[in-house]
């Protein structure tokens, strides 16, 4: 069959998802170019690009009357669209990774989505709330479909799996087996009888009561949770305030809260609902540079506690900071207080200020004292009944989540922080009912306790982190080594990390309290996972063997000998720190532009020639707000100031708020600036190339419209944006593979007991790490512990999706490499290992997915030989063996022995 039409040529990436209205006139479609495009399908013409998603568009659903449209994408939140305007009139957030499926109900009351969260959340499109979260998914969901009324859901899994569900309810009512590779579609017949398709090429039809091999519906556990955030300067009694509140006790805090601190109180089951309830009581560090990572929790909160010390003068411009960052970040519409803490250490804040400052903006106020008790009831009875718990998701879970869930918070609160998967399994097993199949559902719910950041999942090693704010901690040390330096350059040897050669003591913390850091065993995963954390949220990047974080530059920039030319600024809300380093780091990765020079607040660029300069300044505005002047030498290219002043602009929107161009302009009479932007920007908004504002100081005409207005204009500098997003992508995508397969591989190298060491310097020289064998000595207490040989094994990890590939003759694996790493290899002294890692194609970045196959072999002795025998060495046959404790151990043997 031939295509009846070819639409015009639009979306600049692969099209990933069509949605087509019942009566056939109009089609939607979504792309990996991040946008959603309307098309009139008589025509072929698109109607409208629809822009706001800042990951690919992954999924599209369109209304029966094709007026609403519905989309998902890697950006993790739903939109919804008016199709005729182009405006986005919902962003629906709450899936914690990546959305892949959309669907709409034939009335567009009702949304589905399902996500690589293992969820399935639906959605009132009316008010914009989560209704339900649908639990028991082992694997991504990658499909969903509702039924013609709406009363049914249907989700495909990558756990081969087709679950039915009751939308009102959130029952699962069916499992259906028989799949025996992913499920990647699934739709209802007429009459509402299922159907779904999986990666094997197989399509099932199941019928109005679905038979063949399928599981008997599974008993589930209805519940729902809120989150609480206690927030406020460091040493105003949070601590104290927040576990007094959970567990009715009071217990004296050691210090000041570092990173964030979560702590789980049951409320028991409302029997009108069957619906247990829990809140979560974040307490959140008050020290002002951990508020970057804060904004990984804050979200979604139901309600927020900012806590003041009451023997504090004048709290109140700390106060408005605090409201300032929270309005900025806070999308719901919580509930509000305002407590004065530690009211038993003094009482020096005057009261009528604090009322006020309540009063106006919504704050219940009351004064406390966890060590006392005076009026934390009073205080807990408002702060429980101000949860909305109507406007708070339901989550439908299967009782064996619920159960093993219980039991590894249980771990958490016993304070155990780092286990393996199978260490995990083997704690479980005693703790929860022998009917519960650990092995098979651990993972699932791992995977769902690390979306709201209750656990972490690492991306090596099979570890598990009980206690996320471990990685907290120990970026504040980080932080706190950094401005602690003289030179003040916001930057530190990748070396001291991997050594946790920092400062760890906390400053508020009493003379006789020992350091926050973890033991030697669990230390160094943790270090790791925190450096990919960092890198991977882009607030610093990665110089040689530096990281260099922008916000925490000191060093002020010194004058230019002659001014340089703003010709562009932007207005933007939201956190500036966070918004600040990020665009940074990305303009620095992006190919186009070099970072030449940091200082505070500023940054200097060059393009890649490396001849014309520019660069970023960051402004603090008295109200919480930012400016980012966008400067430049007179000599610069207007091209490559557009493509950078574009970039700035499109990174603003995805991470700020309320972001405003404004255009810089200068009489041609007098030389007298333009200075009422708003005016301007307006004009040439509503009259375009004959936009003209009127000189303050000779009245002259100045046009608004000018050549880089032509250039902001012209689509095809879009399309290059996209290409330097794109190239970042890529490039981070490459460097954290490389980065996971060396942690992965001193995973393994620990868990056959023997000692691995990253090898700094470029991993291009070719080597990553050293291992050295070991062997079991009794210490002086009597214990037993691994002790070095001093004979070693060298090892270089690449990733084979980029450096392998098959001989078509002989289906050969080939690795392809620079004789230069031949050339070292031979001169080591020991033998060379290559670990080759691989990742399931296409699914890197998307979630948390291990290495496929993890391999390695010995090379250095075959480099010696081609080398010695005067041949140059640009490939090697691989054939590799599994990189596990046991080949580990031959290698041991075989290296001893010798």
């Amino acid at each position: 069959m031939t295509s009846r039409r070819v639409l015009s040529l639009g979306h600049t990436n692969l099209v990933g998802s069509v949605s087509l209205s019942s009566d056939g006139t109009r089609a939607l479609s979504g792309s990996l170019d991040r946008t959603v495009r309307v098309w009139d399908l008589s025509s072929g013409e698109c109607l409208q690009v629809l822009e706001g998603h800042s990951g690919d568009v992954n999924s599209v659903s369109l209304s029966s009357d094709g007026t609403r449209a519905l989309s998902g994408g890697g950006d993790r939140t739903v939109r919804v669209w008016d199709v005729s305007s182009g405006e986005c009139l919902q962003v629906l957030e709450g899936h914690s990774e990546w959305v892949n499926s959309v669907s709409l109900s034939s009335d567009g009351t009702r949304a589905l989505s399902g996500s690589d969260d293992r969820t399935v959340r639906v959605w009132d499109l009316s008010s914009g709330e989560c209704l339900q979260v649908l639990e028991g998914h082992s694997g991504d969901v990658i499909s969903v479909s509702l039924s013609s009324d709406g009363t049914r859901a249907l989700s495909g899994s990558g756990d081969q799996t087709v679950r039915v569900w009751d939308v009102s309810s959130g029952e699962c009512l069916q499992v259906l087996e028989g799949h025996s590779g992913p499920v990647r579609m699934v739709g209802f017949l007429a009459g509402n009888s299922p159907w779904s398709a999986a990666s094997n090429g197989v399509l099932r039809f199941w019928g109005h009561r679905p038979e063949g091999r399928q599981s008997t519906t599974e008993a589930f556990a209805h519940y729902t949770n809120a989150k609480v955030l206690f927030v406020g300067e460091t040493g105003a009694g949070k601590t104290g305030l927040s576990s007094t509140i959970a567990s009715g006790e009071y217990a004296p805090s050691e210090g000041s809260t570092v990173g964030a601190w979560a702590t789980q109180m049951r409320l028991g089951v409302d029997s009108d609902q069957d619906l247990e309830r829990e809140v979560w009581l974040w307490d959140f560090g008050g020290q002002a540079d951990q508020r970057l990572v804060h904004q990984l929790y804050i979200d979604g909160s139901a309600a927020v506690v900012v806590v003041f010390n009451a023997d504090q003068r004048d709290p109140i411009p700390g106060l408005r900071d605090w409201k300032r960052a929270l309005d900025q970040s806070i999308k719901t519409n919580p509930a509000y207080f305002l407590v004065a803490g530690r009211t038993d250490a003094g009482l020096q804040f005057e009261r009528s200020s604090l009322q006020k400052f309540a009063d106006e903006n919504g704050y219940q106020f009351f004064e406390t004292s966890a060590r006392t008790g005076h009026n934390l009831a009073e205080f807990k009875k408002a702060l429980l009944g101000s949860i909305d718990w109507d406007k708070i998701a339901h989550r439908s879970s299967p009782v064996a989540y619920k159960k093993l869930n219980d039991a590894i918070i249980g771990l958490r609160d016993e304070d155990v922080v780092l286990l393996t998967l199978g260490e995990l399994k083997e704690r479980l097993r005693g703790r929860v009912d022998s009917d519960v199949d650990v092995d098979k559902n651990v993972a699932a719910v791992v995977g769902l306790l690390d979306s709201p950041g209750v656990v972490k999942e690492l991306d090596f090693g099979r570890y598990v982190l009980l206690r996320p704010e471990w990685i907290n901690k120990y970026a504040q040390a980080v932080i706190r080594t950094i401005k602690a330096d003289d030179q003040n350059l916001g930057c530190i040897d990748a070396d001291r990390i991997r050594k946790a050669d920092l400062l760890f003591r906390n400053p508020n913390a009493s003379e006789n309290a020992s350091p926050e850091r973890l033991g030697p065993e669990d230390e160094p995963i943790v270090l790791r996972a925190m450096e990919d954390a960092l890198l991977e949220r882009g607030l610093c990047l990665r110089e040689d063997e530096r990281l260099v974080f922008p916000s925490y530059c000191g060093v002020e920039r010194p004058p230019y000998p002659s001014e340089p030319l703003v010709n562009v600024s932007y207005l933007f809300d939201g956190y500036l720190d966070d918004l600040y380093a990020t665009l940074v780091t990305r303009l620095a990765q992006s190919g186009a532009f070099r970072l030449e020079a940091l200082w505070r607040d500023a940054a200097d660029f060059t393009d890649r020639t490396g001849e014309y300069k520019l660069g970023v300044r960051l402004q603090r505005t008295p109200n919480g707000s930012g400016i980012i002047e966008l400067y430049r030498e007179k000599s610069f290219k207007p091209t490559q100031e557009v493509l950078f002043a574009e970039f700035v602009h499109r990174h603003l929107e995805r991470k700020g708020k309320e972001v405003e161009r404004q255009r810089h302009y200068i009489c041609s009479e007098c030389g007298t600036a333009v200075l009422h932007f708003e005016i301007a920007m307006g004009r040439l908004k509503k009259d375009g190339r004959l936009a003209t504002i009127s000189c303050v100081e000779c009245d002259h005409k100045v046009p608004l419209w000018d050549d880089l207005e032509d250039m902001f204009a012209d689509p095809k500098l879009r399309e290059e944006v996209l290409r330097l997003e794109e190239h970042i992508r890529v490039e981070l995508d490459a460097r954290r593979k490389a980065s996971l397969l060396v942690y992965e591989t001193l995973a393994r190298i620990a868990e056959a007991d023997q000692k691995g060491e990253e090898v700094p310097g470029n991993n291009d020289e070719g080597i990553d790490i050293r291992l050295e064998f070991t062997m079991q000595e009794v210490n002086d207490k009597g214990n037993s512990v691994a002790a070095g040989t001093g004979r070693f094994l060298m090892i270089q990890a690449k990733c084979g999706n980029s450096y392998l590939r098959e001989r078509k003759r002989d289906a050969v694996e080939v690795f392809d490499m620079e004789h230069k790493w031949a050339i070292y290899w031979a001169k080591q002294t020991c033998p060379v290992m290559l670990v080759i890692g691989t990742f399931p194609d296409g699914r890197f970045g998307r979630e948390k997915v291990r290495f496929a196959e993890v391999r390695w072999m010995e090379v250095g002795e075959y480099c010696r030989e081609e080398i010695k025998a005067g041949r140059k060495v640009t490939k090697i046959e691989f054939r590799g063996e599994p990189l596990t404790t046991a080949n580990i151990l031959k290698w041991r043997e075989k290296v001893l022995s010798r």
